[in-house]
């Protein structure tokens, strides 16, 4: 076994036959051994490993085999997420574990992607003494029965990090156009939803600003082992992205903005087994698109932050939008091909 190279060779126990485990790694610590099998030779791997480009290596968490891009079947007690690419033991938001066709997975359908539906505008703040100062919604239960299931969703979206109080980091209110973030401090939270891999967005909104964060989603809990990761949408200048903050791995799409213009924007990712298309929305149009593999992750619990990318306590917030939101809906983005499960 040469050690050094990551690549197989004969292994001898003794001097006349070649055994199927020599236990040597690699210089990476990824193990490989050598079989010979009717003269064809094959590297194998341990219980729990997969063979991908001539080296030994695990699939992800809770995944129990897999391709180079998404799972392929689930550990115990997990099972895969709508999109067929990671397995989880719960379902995001839009999503609800199949215990009606028992398709071992969570399942989705069209009819989830506005679960998250907000106009921002003093009409609707009747039940405050003084209109100006809504900052709180309480979605209640969004039941959408379908195909069997009775899931129920509850949401809440609040100005600033203090959800009962009204302080310096909330956006102001301002009638008939929304809310206004000053790009310096406010920003709003959105909990209870638990955006999946194949999100959907929408909202009219006007940019003051050519480089800002539409929102970024964050773990309430992070895991022990890799620290927070951040889901991260935003535009600069032209660029459009879509990803994973702290291993800087994005979906890209180029298309400008007019600033200081009223316009319908959308983003959403159309993941397929590991395989995202971001596409970005521009009054009904599309403004572009780009496919790479999978780069957000999914949270049992998380937060949404909008207007704001939170680098937690390295950085703190930053890159925060400036402009007015009018409205908003999130869900889950869903093509016919979830249903080839």
């Amino acid at each position: 076994m040469d050690e050094s190279f990551g690549y197989c060779q004969y292994c001898f126990d003794d001097d006349f036959y070649a055994w199927s485990a020599c236990g040597s790694r690699d210089a990476g610590g990824l193990r490989l051994s050598y079989t010979d099998d009717e003269l064809k030779p094959m590297c194998s791997c341990r219980e729990g490993e997969v063979l991908r480009k001539g080296k030994c290596t695990t699939c992800g968490n809770n995944c129990h085999n897999c391709t180079d891009t998404y799972c392929i079947s689930c550990d115990y007690g997990y099972w895969l997420d709508h999109t067929g690419t990671v397995c989880i033991n719960f379902c995001p938001t839009g999503s609800v574990y199949d215990d009606a066709r028992e398709s071992g997975m969570c399942v989705s359908t069209h009819g989830f992607y506005d679960i998250v539906d907000y106009t921002f505008t003093c009409a609707e703040m009747s039940d405050m003494s003084d209109p100006m100062i809504q900052r709180r919604w309480d979605s209640g239960a969004v039941a959408r029965p379908w195909d069997g299931h009775e899931p129920v969703w509850i949401t809440v979206l609040y100005g600033g990090a203090n959800e009962y109080a009204i302080e310096f980091d909330d956006p102001r209110p301002v009638d008939n156009r929304g809310y206004w973030f000053n790009g310096e401090c406010q920003f709003m939270t959105l909990r209870g939803f638990n955006p999946s891999l194949s999100p959907n967005i929408g909202g009219w909104m006007k940019f003051h600003h050519s480089l800002q964060t539409i929102l970024s989603i964050i773990p309430i809990l992070a895991d022990p082992l890799i620290g927070h990761q951040y889901n991260v949408l935003n535009y600069d200048a032209g660029q459009w992205s879509w990803g994973n903050a702290k291993s800087r791995r994005f979906s890209e799409v180029s298309g400008s903005v007019e600033l200081y213009e009223w316009h319908y924007h959308s983003f959403s990712l159309d993941n397929y087994k590991g395989e995202a298309t971001f596409t970005v929305g521009l009054d009904g149009d599309s403004l572009g698109q780009s496919t790479t593999n999978s780069f957000l992750h999914l949270y049992h619990e998380s937060e949404v932050l909008l207007g704001a990318f939170n680098g937690h306590l390295e950085d703190g917030l930053k890159h925060l939008f400036k402009g007015f939101m009018y409205t908003l809906t999130m869900g889950i983005y869903h093509t016919e091909d979830f249903e080839k499960f």
